[in-house]
């Protein structure tokens, strides 16, 4: 809305001039149709007045049978609240005279507006004001009673969960030294075969190094001859 002229129109309720326009389709359920838009536009009337400077304004919907109403009702933000009604009423009062049976209607005056529709027309990032009463906030749920209670319930978790731990991991431990016990005491030792294979080896070993050919052995005992024999053992003569 859009005013402007050579004298003080700011907080005074101006009433003319009139703007009327109207649905040109006609509703069936009349009497339900027009108790809802009363109600509807009283209720939204109490809500706009009631607007800060910013905005005196309220939308909302009602239900009938098989249809939606949605209004639209407007005061010009620098009335007081009760000059807002007093000029919201009279332009309502009009209904009779050009919206009767309509499906649709709008009331304009320098002061205040109307428009109701059987479609949405506003945005609805406007607030939609309902026609029935708002219901309650929800409750806000009341903090837990012994929030000690529950620290200590979560300190005795983590205790526990510490302590199992704890009881795993020397289990773990104990059964790594059972098994390394068990392992070292089943250990095969070496076998006394496998020693006297060794000492047996070495002695042929010591008797392969001690054999001589036998010309050597004739040359250097001359012959084989007496004055150079040492003695007799078990096993024959001894030479030197």
């Amino acid at each position: 809305m859009f005013r402007y002229t050579n004298r003080t129109i700011l907080g005074v309720a101006e009433t003319s001039p009139g703007f009327y326009m109207w649905n040109l389709n006609n509703v069936t359920n009349v009497d339900a149709f027009n108790q809802a838009v009363s109600s509807l536009m009283d209720n939204l009337t109490n809500i706009a007045s009631t607007g800060t400077s910013l905005g005196k304004f309220a939308t909302g919907s009602a239900r009938i049978p098989f249809l939606t109403i949605y209004a639209l009702v407007q005061c010009t933000p620098d009335l007081e609240d009760m000059v807002c009604q007093s000029c919201m009423s009279q332009a309502i009062g009009e209904i009779p005279n050009y919206c009767d049976r309509k499906q649709g209607c709008r009331v304009y005056r320098p002061s205040c507006n109307f428009r109701f529709e059987i479609e949405r027309f506003y945005n609805l990032t406007a607030a939609d004001t309902a026609a029935t009463p708002s219901s309650p906030p929800p409750s806000i749920a009341s903090p837990p009673s012994s929030p000690t209670t529950t620290e200590n319930d979560s300190n005795s978790s983590g205790t526990t969960i510490i302590i199992s731990i704890s009881a795993a991991a020397f289990a773990l431990l104990l059964l790594s030294i059972c098994i390394f016990v068990i392992l070292r005491l089943r250990k095969p030792k070496l076998k006394p075969q496998k020693h006297e294979a060794t000492e047996a080896v070495d002695e042929i070993s010591t008797v392969e190094s001690l054999q001589y050919d036998f010309n050597t052995i004739r040359a250097a005992t001359d012959h084989f001859s007496d004055g150079n024999k040492l003695g007799q053992g078990g096993f024959g003569a001894v030479y030197k």
